[in-house]
C-alpha cells in the first residue's frame, strides 16, 4: 500500500502533516466522518432493500389472491435465519455486510427457493437476499448486535431485526388484498414498512446501544484528534484494536445507525423500487404445476 501525507488535527483545528505508510485503511475505519457516511449509506441500503423484500412478498401473495389459489396461507410460519446468499466477498481488511437482516424462510423454505416462482423472479430474489456492502469488519459486528434478540441487563429481551423482518413479512402476507394482476398492495407494504419496520428497528438499535454501553463500562475510547505524531498514532491503533476498543467502535457505529435509521432513498427511488419489484416477481399459477407445491401452510 502506498504512502501518503495525512494531516491529523486536534479539536481546535491545529495540525501537522505525518508521513504514514500502510495505515490508510485504518485511518479511514476510525475517522468519524467516514464512519457516519458509511453508516448512513448502510441504513439507506438496508431500508430500501427491506422495502423491496416486502414488496416481493406482496407481489407473490396478491398474485395468488388474484388467481384465487392461495399458495402461501396466512398460517404459514415466517422465520429469519443467517444470510444464505452473498453477492461478493470483500478483500481484507474489509468485509461484505448484508443489507437484509437475514434469510427469510416460509415454513423452513428459503423464499427464493419457492417452487412456483418463475426463473427470473427466483434470480431477482436471490440477488436481493445476497445484497452486501463493502465495509470495515465492525459494521458486521454492529449488525449482529442488533439482528438477534437483545438481552438487557434486567433480563428482558428486545426483538432484533431478524425477528422483526419475519414478523413484518407475516403481516404483509396476512393482509394482502386483491389487486390488479402482478401488482403490489402498495398501501399495505408502505404501512407495514413505516409503522412497524422503521420505529421498531429504531427500538432494537437503541436496545443494542444500551447493551453495548453496559459492556464497555468505564472504558473511554481513544480519539484520533489527539494524535500528533506517529508514536501517538500507533498507540491509538493499539487501543482501538483491543477487545474494548473494538466494542467502542461498534458502539459508535450503532449510534450512527440510530441517527440514520429512518433514512430512505428519495421518493422517486422508492417508487422505482416498488415498480421494479412488481415487474420482477411473479409466481406461476398454471394448473399444470399444481402437483409441485399446492400450498405453503403450517
Amino acid at each position: 500500500m502506498s504512502s501518503r501525507n495525512i494531516e491529523l488535527r486536534n479539536p481546535t483545528g491545529w495540525g501537522r502533516a505525518l508521513h504514514v505508510t500502510g495505515l490508510e485503511h485504518k485511518l479511514d475505519q476510525h475517522t468519524p466522518a467516514i464512519r457516519k457516511r458509511d453508516a448512513e449509506s448502510h441504513m439507506i441500503g438496508r431500508n430500501s432493500t427491506t422495502l423491496k423484500a416486502f414488496a416481493a412478498l406482496s407481489a407473490m401473495k396478491t398474485t395468488e389472491v388474484r388467481s384465487k389459489r392461495s399458495l402461501i396461507l396466512p398460517t404459514a410460519t415466517m422465520t429469519c435465519g443467517g444470510a444464505w446468499e452473498q453477492k461478493f466477498s470483500s478483500p481484507r481488511p474489509y468485509e461484505a455486510a448484508h443489507l437484509l437482516a437475514g434469510q427469510l424462510n416460509i415454513n423452513g423454505m428459503r423464499i427464493q427457493d419457492f417452487q412456483r416462482l418463475r426463473p427470473a423472479s427466483r434470480d431477482y430474489l436471490r440477488a436481493l437476499c445476497g445484497m452486501v456492502q463493502h465495509l470495515p469488519p465492525n459494521f458486521n459486528r454492529a449488525d449482529s448486535a442488533v439482528e438477534d434478540r437483545i438481552r438487557m441487563s434486567d433480563g428482558t429481551e428486545v426483538m432484533g431485526l431478524k425477528g422483526l423482518y419475519a414478523e413484518c413479512s407475516r403481516l404483509i402476507l396476512q393482509m394482502a388484498r386483491p389487486v390488479s394482476d402482478g401488482a403490489i398492495d402498495v398501501e399495505r407494504v408502505v404501512n407495514v414498512f413505516e409503522r412497524e419496520w422503521l420505529p421498531r428497528s429504531k427500538k432494537a438499535i437503541d436496545a443494542a446501544i444500551t447493551r453495548k454501553q453496559n459492556e464497555l463500562g468505564e472504558f473511554t475510547p481513544p480519539s484520533l484528534s489527539d494524535c500528533y505524531n506517529p508514536q501517538q498514532l500507533n498507540e491509538f491503533f493499539a487501543r482501538t484494536e483491543s477487545e474494548l476498543g473494538q466494542k467502542a467502535d461498534q458502539l459508535s457505529i450503532l449510534q450512527d445507525y440510530g441517527s440514520f435509521c429512518f433514512s430512505l432513498p428519495d421518493p422517486c427511488t422508492v417508487k422505482n423500487a416498488l415498480s421494479e419489484t412488481a415487474t420482477c416477481v411473479s409466481v406461476d399459477s398454471d394448473s399444470r404445476h399444481a402437483g409441485e407445491q399446492s400450498t405453503i401452510e403450517s
